[in-house]
C-alpha cells in the first residue's frame, strides 16, 4: 500500500497536475465546478500562482497529495474559506483516477485536520460535500467527522445549486461550551 503527503504547489508542478485532472476530468468536473470543458494548462499555472500567493498571505492553504514512494501527484487538498474569528475552515479534497481507493484522500484529509487544529489552532474543520459524491462522503465518515445532514442549495457547482452534506471535524483540544436547551433534554 502506497503511503501519501501533502505539499504545497510549486511552479514546476504545473505539467504533471495538468495531465492529473486531464487523466480525472469525467469523475472530477461532477463534483468540482472550476473544472470547465475549456480547462487549460494556463489556468493550472494561474491557479498555483494564486495557491503560492494566498499560502504566503494566510488567505488559503492548498496543498497537493503526492505518492510518497514515487512523488506522483495523486491529487489536491486544501483549507480555505478560513473564519479565523470563529477559529474555522472548509477542507476540500479530490484524487485522481487511477489512484482511487488507496488511501490518498483519507491521508491527505488526517494531514490537514492535523495542520489545521495543530497548526491554525482552528476549532471546526467543515467538509461540505454534494449528496450523491459517496466516495468523498465516504472519506468523511472514515476520518470520524460529523455528518451534521443535509443542506439545501448549499453548494454551487458550475451553475447548479445543489443540496450537499455538512461534516465537521472537531479539535478535541478546544475548549467548548454545548447550549442544552431546557425541556428538550
Amino acid at each position: 500500500m502506497a503511503n501519501f503527503s501533502i505539499r504545497q504547489y510549486q511552479a514546476s508542478d504545473a505539467e504533471e497536475f495538468f495531465v492529473a485532472i486531464e487523466e480525472s476530468r469525467e469523475h472530477v468536473s461532477r463534483w468540482m465546478g472550476w473544472l470547465k470543458p475549456d480547462f487549460s494548462l494556463q489556468n493550472v499555472r494561474d491557479w498555483i500562482s494564486e495557491c503560492r500567493t494566498d499560502f504566503t498571505a494566510g488567505i488559503k492553504y492548498e496543498h497537493l497529495i503526492v505518492d510518497d514512494d514515487n512523488g506522483q501527484i495523486v491529487g489536491a487538498c486544501g483549507l480555505n474559506s478560513l473564519g479565523r474569528f470563529d477559529k474555522l475552515c472548509n477542507l476540500g479534497y479530490w484524487v485522481r483516477a487511477s489512484r482511487l481507493r488507496e488511501g490518498a484522500a483519507t491521508r491527505a484529509v488526517e494531514l490537514l485536520r492535523d495542520l489545521a487544529f495543530e497548526k491554525f489552532e482552528m476549532i471546526r474543520v467543515e467538509l461540505v460535500i454534494a449528496e450523491g459524491n459517496v466516495a468523498s462522503q465516504h472519506v468523511a465518515e472514515k476520518v470520524g467527522a460529523i455528518d451534521e445532514g443535509l443542506q439545501n442549495a448549499r453548494l454551487l457547482i458550475g451553475e447548479v445549486a445543489h443540496d450537499a452534506r455538512m461534516y465537521s471535524l472537531i479539535n478535541p483540544c478546544a475548549r467548548r461550551e454545548t447550549a442544552i436547551t431546557p425541556g428538550f433534554e
